[in-house]
């Protein structure tokens, strides 16, 4: 089985990115940008679920798999120590 990350569109990004899930005060599911923080949601947003390779084509840092920018660069506020 390979293992998939949910993505959207983020609109304060303007790009494809990981987004995490969480709970609100409601107890509904609600889904944030892994990048910025901001409020993602995905239905309006095409959520898709990706494969590893495909995130590294997106820019993201995958087991030092990296293409250039997203995780672990710095552009998102977070790097590699």
């Amino acid at each position: 089985m390979q293992t998939t990350l949910p993505t959207a569109f983020c609109p304060a990004c303007k790009r494809d990115v990981v987004l995490h899930a969480d709970l609100d005060p409601s107890g509904a599911w609600c889904y944030g940008c892994l990048r910025c923080g901001g409020a993602v949601d995905p239905t309006e947003n095409q959520r898709r679920n990706r494969s590893a390779k495909a995130l590294v084509a997106m820019g993201y840092d995958i087991d030092g798999e990296a293409a250039g920018g997203g995780c672990s660069s710095g552009s998102c506020g977070c790097s590699k120590s």
